[in-house]
């Protein structure tokens, strides 16, 4: 895996978000919700990122989030398996961007290829701690 330094990333990012703020255009989208080989977003590929990894703590996870969902990001994207942000989110354990992503009103429903939607993934997958409050 590769190394992500999260303070790097969010200064970028809030660096992005200040220059594209006079001009929001189909450019600044492209960029936001740009995606990698297997189609996944910078929002999935945060919420990839395990809760126990100590290099990307959750405050900085959170703040990553705020700017690009500022920017424009689109949080219902799929991947190439179907997989959401949440679904990444979930197997990852990463709790605080799960309650994150709920907060800022993803589509919990939203089934991969196979049908399976994150509710079945915290269930079948024992991600309970993932479930929270909610």
């Amino acid at each position: 895996m590769t190394r992500l330094d999260c303070r790097k990333v969010l200064s970028m990012l809030r660096d992005l978000a200040r220059s594209m703020s006079d001009t929001v255009d189909s450019r600044t989208d492209n960029m936001v919700n740009w995606r990698d080989g297997s189609l996944r977003t910078a929002t999935m590929l945060l919420a990839r990122r395990p809760s126990s990894d100590c290099r990307c703590r959750s405050h900085v996870r959170r703040s990553m989030l705020d700017v690009l969902r500022d920017a424009g990001a689109q949080l219902d994207l799929v991947d190439d398996d179907g997989n959401t942000a949440l679904m990444h989110a979930v197997l990852s354990s990463s709790e605080d961007v799960v309650d994150w992503l709920l907060e800022a009103g993803v589509d919990a429903k939203i089934a991969n290829h196979v049908g399976v939607t994150p509710l079945w993934q915290v269930i079948h997958v024992n991600r309970q701690n993932c479930i929270g409050r909610r």
